[in-house]
């Protein structure tokens, strides 16, 4: 698996525990400080 394919498998995964709304709260709130965070527990 490539890292872009990690990355939209986490992001399926992720969405199935935790739900579409709260997924798309945390991605749209990324800034500076938290990004890198956001793709490690997303992959």
């Amino acid at each position: 698996m490539s890292a872009p394919d990690d990355y939209e498998s986490g992001l399926v995964n992720r969405r199935r525990v935790l739900g579409d709304a709260w997924v798309d709260k945390s991605l749209a709130n990324r800034n500076d400080f938290n990004a890198e965070f956001q793709e490690l527990i997303t992959r």
